[in-house]
């Protein structure tokens, strides 16, 4: 049984998930009759006028999650205060806009009442091997720098349909798996990610394309406040043993942030304060993948983030390097194709022309690498959680469930980055995907026995050989028999 202070975790997720599933209905009435409505303009998405109060319905299922499933203390006083303040705030910014200084005020004194009245501050820090020690007013400096930091980092990430309440998802799940993996798990950090999964969960059933409701800046300061104390909380009761782990998380609204600076910056206009379409939603979406394409593209690199994190934090840094690094290429990929940094000449260079040429191809062996990714991150996490890697039947089973995942991830990949399949029987081309990679499987031990047992080769020259004939063989059986044109 998984449990946190004797509550079932389930049990904390279903209930918060239920509140805000109905109470989320109920802002979005409020919110047209207090006109708190996002209207199109030339840098919008939406194309009519669309409620902003979203945060609020996550803010009252926080709450009753809270009466429900929290124990009282000055730290989750000081949080509630602190919640209080920007919902306050974001409700007032949704309903009539308000200076962007004036929202940086009511930040900073939010993240004030978590330094000063809760004592959840940043006394040390370890990175990379490195070890720093803060005494006051030091601390409560960069405590509240860093909670203003997250809440603007997913703030500003808030310009597509479900995106601000994916990311908080993902990082909340993250989290509690951390916590479980570390067993952490009767810490307030994990009982607040438990209440805001069910809660964010809940209203994203609303807000996932296309949305009937945005989050607001109601829900997204929120969602960054509670984001920012729980990385606090899980670094100060040693959930995790570095604040790098909660950031590799959120690395992508945080890199996004980072490149709007820069990017204003080069410019010559206002970093804070110089609203713009040029945000990784924005590059995904000049690339002609749709809002939904778009998000899952966004939520998968999330996720591979979080993999890395999990990986980093049980101590397979080895593979969580691997991933990052991959990630950062794919970043530095992003930021050579669009204009996500500065304005591309618009004379084609020789890459690009390229790249252009094979696109299918290349896109597929960057989907091949990403596959193998999740095939290795979701077997770690089997034998580091639930099965045991001494016991050979739970070996194979963790080896069934990464296969399982990979050939699922490479099937949503592929129809939707590669081969850009428009079949509407997605039953009859799931079959065919499902069936031809069982079949590269077999090819892939048939290889390796004639290899090594009849030809008495090397296994490592054998799996190499097997693994470039399977490549090519997955290429050609998905592009001929699953989504043929």
């Amino acid at each position: 049984m998984y449990s946190v202070n004797g509550h079932d975790i389930f049990i904390i997720i279903f209930v918060t998930f239920l509140s805000s599933l109905v109470l989320t209905p109920i802002a979005h009435k409020i919110a047209y009759h207090v006109k708190a409505l996002d209207y199109p303009n030339k840098r919008r998405l939406n194309k009519k006028p669309m409620p902003t109060l979203g945060g609020l319905a996550i803010f009252c299922s926080f709450l009753i999650g809270y009466m429900l499933y929290a124990e009282s203390s000055v730290q989750m006083l000081s949080i509630l205060m602190g919640s209080f303040f920007l919902i306050i705030m974001g409700m007032i910014d949704d309903i009539n806009p308000i200076r962007a200084k004036y929202q940086l005020i009511v930040q900073i004194f939010a993240a004030s009442i978590i330094a000063f009245y809760g004592h959840i501050t940043v006394d040390y820090l370890s990175i990379l091997g490195m070890h720093f020690t803060f005494a006051p007013p030091f601390n409560y400096l960069i405590t509240i720098i860093l909670i203003v930091g997250i809440i603007n980092a997913i703030n500003l990430s808030d310009g597509l349909d479900g995106l601000s309440s994916g990311i908080s998802a993902i990082y909340f799940v993250t989290i509690i798996i951390i916590a479980f993996l570390m067993q952490m798990q009767n810490s307030l950090d994990t009982t607040l990610c438990l209440i805001m999964l069910g809660s964010v969960l809940g209203f994203l059933v609303y807000n996932f394309p296309p949305a009937k409701i945005y989050v607001g800046d109601t829900g997204s300061n929120f969602l960054g406040f509670i984001i920012a104390v729980t990385s606090l909380l899980g670094y100060k009761t040693a959930t995790f043993t570095s604040l790098l782990i909660p950031i590799i998380i959120l690395a992508t609204p945080i890199m996004d942030v980072g490149f709007s600076i820069i990017r204003r910056i080069l410019k010559g206009q206002n970093p804070f304060n110089t609203p713009d379409k040029e945000h990784l939603h924005h590059q995904l979406l000049k690339l002609e993948f749709s809002t939904k394409s778009s998000l899952l593209i966004i939520y998968a690199i999330d996720i591979l983030f979080a993999i890395t994190s999990i990986l980093y934090a049980i101590g397979d840094t080895t593979y969580a390097i691997l991933i990052y690094v991959g990630l950062m290429i794919f970043f530095l990929f992003i930021v050579l194709k669009t204009d996500i940094l500065f304005k591309k000449e618009p004379k084609e260079s020789r890459i690009l022309k390229l790249y252009k040429k094979y696109q299918e191809i290349i896109n597929y062996l960057i989907v091949g690498v990403l596959t193998t990714v999740v095939s290795l991150g979701t077997y770690f996490i089997c034998v580091h959680t639930f099965l045991d890697a001494t016991n050979s039947v739970e070996l194979q089973i963790a080896n069934v469930i990464s296969w399982i995942f990979a050939v699922i991830f490479a099937y949503v990949t592929n129809r939707i980055f590669v081969f850009k399949s428009k079949n509407k029987n997605y039953l009859k081309e799931i079959t065919s995907f499902f069936t031809s990679r069982v079949l590269t499987l077999l090819m892939d031990m048939l290889v390796m026995f004639l290899f090594v047992t009849i030809f008495h080769g090397s296994d490592t020259i054998g799996k190499l050989i097997s693994q470039v004939i399977v490549t090519i063989a997955n290429y050609l059986f998905s592009k001929i028999f699953v989504f043929k044109k």
